[in-house]
């Protein structure tokens, strides 16, 4: 019996685009765990009351752009979807990824009043940084006709 529908084919997904879609992935996935900032402020004593998450601020912003990142490397490469976005697809990504770097690093300093950063805002840089990398990678890539 023949195959019906969108198939996801990794054959198709190059390095570049496998480091953005695993970086995009993860952290759209981290920006949910209670690690990125630490609570809280009361009257102005330090109290222990737990983490939050980066869902919050700045960083939603963030949150959508990897939404999108993802989208658009599972439509157009794993589902072989031909997509007409306005410019070069590693432009887009590298427009994405800078941004969403920029957003996390305007996480360190936008943070909400009464909360202290904590380590999962570092790791968050970090999954930025590698998907900032993967863009650049995708960037520099000489245009392929598919």
């Amino acid at each position: 019996m023949a195959q019906q529908g969108p198939s996801f084919d990794m054959s198709k997904v190059s390095t570049a685009d496998k480091i953005i879609l695993g970086a995009a992935g993860a952290y759209f996935i981290w920006i949910f765990f209670p690690v990125w900032y630490s609570c809280c402020s009361l009257f102005g004593a330090s109290v222990e009351a737990g983490s939050v998450s980066g869902f919050r601020g700045v960083l939603i912003i963030s949150w959508i752009l990897a939404i999108l990142a993802v989208a658009e490397v599972v439509l157009s490469r794993m589902m072989g979807t031909e997509l007409k976005i306005p410019g070069k697809r590693g432009q887009i990504h590298l427009a994405l990824a800078g941004g969403a770097l920029l957003f996390t690093l305007l996480g360190l300093v936008a943070k909400t009043t009464g909360l202290t950063l904590s380590w999962g805002i570092f790791v968050g840089l970090i999954l930025a940084g590698v998907w900032a990398y993967g863009a650049y990678m995708l960037f520099s890539q000489p245009d392929v006709v598919s």
